[in-house]
């Protein structure tokens, strides 16, 4: 597993210097211009830039590693980057949660309860209740963009994460390049774009395509060689990297059930588990015999006391165990409906995935091109 060092920058930093660079860790490590365009390439490692070639762009201007956050989902990455905080503060973890004073199991980018598949408003729950990140973060005080591949959509959370910047949807990089010069061209005041890309993620979702991966990035650096932005830093990164997993894990539900109260949550390469007071230690131990060798089991009090999740805080609505995944390997998690019992019908193998606390998901590039022309 790989540990944050906390005297090292990380993506937090990277978001805390795009609102306010000189209480960033990396204000030494990027010059001082007029306009910041960042180019989130989610799924993008550090590992994987070193395989190009030594005369690559990307790869010359390599600042430093950053990293990720615990988990290194894409939700709690996202929302870690754009408020600047840490999941220990902002408190979201990953997709799927549980509230103790309602019972209720649910996911957070649907608003649904995770059983019955209801809107959470039937127990009285509001958006503005559940989606309250904006709150913990000043205003921005300048002039910021989103550029969104086209299937995202503007669901609540995503909305509550991007309030007060412009948001806008593109099809093909082509267009990206062609929206940010717009954007920069009748910027007159200090302006932040951020473009995330989905695409290479999505490339290493096909499979095992070093190759096809390495291409793309060749693309992409010579593509950003050739453009030019006057008094402006252009940043390439990552919410997280990912790893491709060599083994499925199956949960046997049929046996555990008995010691849960709520539904398991996060993902696959980290999970929480709701366990009830007078079986957790019976639960540790068995956990640990069926699946030590593939999941190391943590109190999640434990976690927080280490500050894996960032500035010790209490993560109420987390279950009382938090297990991550060893090695290369992912924990099957049936569809919610059949959550309590054994994944017969196993899901389509996944071929890249994060979430977990590896190298290659926790280490992500800072790459600094700075233009003056």
């Amino acid at each position: 597993m790989c540990y944050r060092d906390q005297s090292q920058p990380d993506l937090v930093a990277l978001g805390q210097f795009l609102r306010d660079p000189e209480k960033s860790l990396l204000q030494s490590q990027i010059p001082e211009k007029k306009h910041t365009v960042l180019f989130m390439v989610n799924g993008l490692n550090s590992a994987l830039l070193d395989q190009l070639k030594d005369d690559n762009v990307l790869k010359n201007h390599k600042q430093c590693d950053l990293y990720s956050v615990v988990p290194t989902t894409d939700l709690n990455t996202m929302i870690s980057f754009y408020t600047g905080t840490y999941p220990s503060e902002h408190g979201i973890l990953g997709d799927y949660q549980h509230l103790r004073k309602e019972n209720v199991s649910y996911c957070y980018t649907t608003f649904l309860d995770r059983i019955n598949k209801r809107d959470l408003g039937i127990y009285g729950l509001t958006p503005q209740m559940i989606y309250q990140l904006p709150e913990i973060t000043p205003p921005l005080s300048f002039k910021a963009h989103t550029l969104l591949p086209n299937y995202i959509k503007l669901d609540p959370y995503l909305k509550a994460i991007l309030k007060g910047q412009s948001v806008s949807h593109y099809q093909s990089l082509t267009e990206v390049y062609k929206k940010v010069g717009r954007i920069l061209k009748t910027s007159f005041k200090p302006t932040t774009i951020v473009v995330v890309i989905t695409e290479f993620e999505s490339l290493m979702k096909q499979g095992d395509l070093t190759p096809s991966l390495i291409e793309w990035l060749e693309q992409f650096s010579k593509t950003l060689s050739e453009l030019t932005f006057k008094n402006t830093n252009v940043l390439v990164s990552s919410f997280h990297g990912a790893v491709r997993p060599d083994a499925s894990i199956v949960l046997n539900y049929s046996k555990y059930n008995k010691y849960f109260y709520a539904l398991p949550s996060i993902e696959h390469r980290m999970t929480s588990f709701y366990v009830r007071e007078e079986f957790q230690p019976q639960f540790m131990k068995e956990f640990r015999l069926d699946y030590g060798g593939l999941m190391a089991l943590f109190k999640t009090e434990e976690l927080i006391k280490l500050g894996i999740f960032g500035p010790e805080q209490e993560l109420s609505q987390y279950g009382e165990f938090i297990a991550t995944n060893l090695d290369n390997n992912y924990l099957e998690l049936p569809l919610d409906e059949e959550i309590y019992m054994d994944s017969l019908n196993h899901p389509e193998f996944i071929n890249y995935i994060s979430g977990g606390m590896s190298k290659e998901e926790m280490l992500v590039p800072l790459i600094v091109l700075t233009q003056d022309e």
